[in-house]
């Protein structure tokens, strides 16, 4: 017959059934909540029990006026209360407020203002509302959720995943088995943190806690193949390279300092950069390329010693371009601009201490080898041309120099006469001559004759030719001395002594002097020794041209008579 609204369902009804057998004792949790003890049946050991003169009931707890065993066989069937099964006509819409489906629910629109619970659902139209899942919930839709309570797993597929789709101020966080904060989304600042809610001042980032790492690469021994994170027990970042240890390569500290293989080094008001470590079993190297891939040179240590190499020349400038080069063949100029080599404005500064009374230019040479010496080269290959290989200054201005001519050396000393006063001929000069006192004599530590002078004597009679004192003794540290008591050598340890005393080098490879001293020398921490006088013999020259001329003049007297 013709009728108004929604087709009927068939609805099938079935009794719920509680099983409280193994629970013991007068109170009991009723899974439903009832009104009366009318509203249910209870069963003790398959006897039905009276209402409340056995039991009474309070909402959802259950009341025995005996205890009950947990052996009994306990259970209760709810008479008032029933589950029911509907099957809908999938042509027609349904709504409701409220309902509890235990099979499968497949609908193409549900609005419900209220909870909708089941086991299974699948909705090809829009949810709005409040959705509560059990345990193995199916959801295909569009929609809104205001709130998602879920046991069981979420399996997203087929489409997008948007957190946050509106852009509001939310946040979003993941948590561990122990640390609360796994994965945070700070939605109001922007930011991520992991292990820790993020905190930056200024802009925004992924923010790592304490001894939290980011791994990349495949990797290996449970490690990837790069660790990048922070250390709070060193209070360093640390860069990790190969999965075979987590041992940092890199490290960074607090103060801006970096070790490469190492840990960073502190030196007070210094950023440093330190390289070293296990691997840098010969030394460590730093080299640099150009952009074309090509080497340019290379910087590196080893056996305590630092070298700087380039791979044609190697500069060492100051400001501008003024510096020492190494050419490719080993050449070194000192150059104050930078032109070719030979071609060069060198100028090569050696400063003093005033302190300890040290400085100036020291070559040693030795003269087992004739080619070991202090060389001075003139390149001009024209011999009219002249001018001084080496000048030496005073006051600002040259007070002596030496010349290399193509035949001979001059030794030069300043006698002009625009820088002298007071000039008179000079007298008596044979008899100055005749105080003089010249000697043949052996000098005491090498034997070698000459022809001289004492300096002592002739500073009674010539005191401008000589410099330094009579008889005047100078103290020395650490000095070997040969079997007469000469000199041999100062500032020398004693332990450096007695490893070249024990030097076992044959005269062939090693010639005795060069690296040994002599076997009957000694070595003594302090030792006083001559301060020797020194002369100038070329002062003489004018007083001895003085008495030739004085001589010649008595000659040519003798010969006019």
């Amino acid at each position: 017959m013709p009728y108004v609204g929604n087709p009927l369902a068939n609805a099938f009804s079935s009794r719920v059934k509680q099983d409280l057998t193994g629970q013991s004792g007068t109170s009991f949790t009723l899974t439903h909540a009832v009104s009366s003890a009318n509203d249910l049946s209870v069963y003790i050991n398959h006897v039905r029990q009276e209402p409340t003169t056995a039991y009474t009931v309070d909402y959802n707890t259950l009341t025995t006026t005996g205890s009950v065993a947990g052996t009994d066989d306990f259970y209760i069937i709810y008479d008032e209360l029933g589950l029911q099964s509907i099957a809908h006509d999938s042509a027609q819409a349904m709504k409701a407020t409220s309902g509890t489906f235990t099979g499968a629910i497949t609908t193409t629109q549900m609005a419900s203002s209220g909870p909708v619970s089941g086991t299974t659902g699948t909705f090809s139209g829009a949810i709005s509302g409040t959705l509560g899942t059990a345990a193995q919930p199916n959801i295909t839709s569009t929609g809104t959720l205001t709130s998602l309570n879920v046991s069981g797993n979420i399996e997203l597929d087929g489409g997008d995943f948007v957190f946050n789709n509106s852009g509001a101020a939310k946040d979003f966080r993941i948590e561990g088995d122990t640390i609360a904060n796994l994965f945070t989304v700070d939605g109001s600042e922007d930011d991520i943190g992991m292990g820790q809610d993020p905190t930056f001042t200024s802009g925004n980032g992924l923010h790592l806690a304490d001894n939290f790492k980011i791994g990349f690469g495949a990797g290996g021994n449970s490690r990837p193949d790069f660790q990048l994170g922070y250390s709070s027990s060193t209070d360093r970042l640390q860069l990790a390279c190969g999965f075979g240890a987590d041992d940092a390569d890199l490290e960074i500290d607090t103060g801006g300092r970096v070790g490469i293989g190492r840990t960073p080094v502190a030196h007070s008001g210094y950023n440093t950069l330190v390289i070293g470590g296990g691997l840098s079993t010969t030394g460590s190297m730093i080299e640099l390329y150009d952009s074309g891939g090509t080497r340019d040179g290379k910087v590196y240590a080893k056996e305590s010693d630092l070298y700087v190499s380039g791979e044609d020349r190697l500069y060492l400038n100051g400001a501008g371009t003024a510096g020492i080069v190494v050419e490719s063949d080993g050449q070194c100029t000192i150059s104050k601009f930078n032109e070719t080599a030979g071609n060069n404005h060198a100028h090569l500064t050696l400063s003093y201490h005033l302190a300890s009374s040290i400085g100036g230019f020291q070559m040693y040479t030795y003269s087992y080898y004739s080619d070991v010496n202090f060389r001075i080269q003139n390149n001009d290959t024209n011999g009219g041309r002249n001018h001084n290989d080496m000048a030496f200054i005073r006051s600002g201005a040259t007070r002596g120099s030496i010349s290399i001519h193509t035949g001979s050396t001059s030794f030069n000393t300043t006698s002009d006469y625009r820088m002298k006063k007071d000039e008179k001929p000079i007298t008596n000069a044979i008899d100055t001559v005749k105080k003089l006192k010249p000697y043949n004599f052996n000098w005491k530590d090498s034997g070698i004759n000459e022809d001289g002078f004492f300096a002592h004597e002739v500073d009674e009679v010539l005191d401008y030719v000589v410099t330094g004192k009579k008889d005047a003794v100078k103290t020395y540290e650490n000095v070997v001395l040969n079997k007469d008591g000469f000199m041999v050598d100062s500032d020398v340890t004693k332990e450096q002594y007695e490893k070249r005393i024990n030097d076992k080098d044959n005269e062939d490879g090693s010639p005795i002097g060069e690296t040994t001293y002599p076997k009957d020398s000694t070595w003594k921490e302090t030792h006083e020794d001559v301060e020797a006088q020194q002369m100038d013999s070329s002062k003489l020259v004018p007083i001895l041209t003085a008495a030739l001329q004085e001589a010649i003049k008595r000659i040519e007297v003798l010969e006019s008579k």
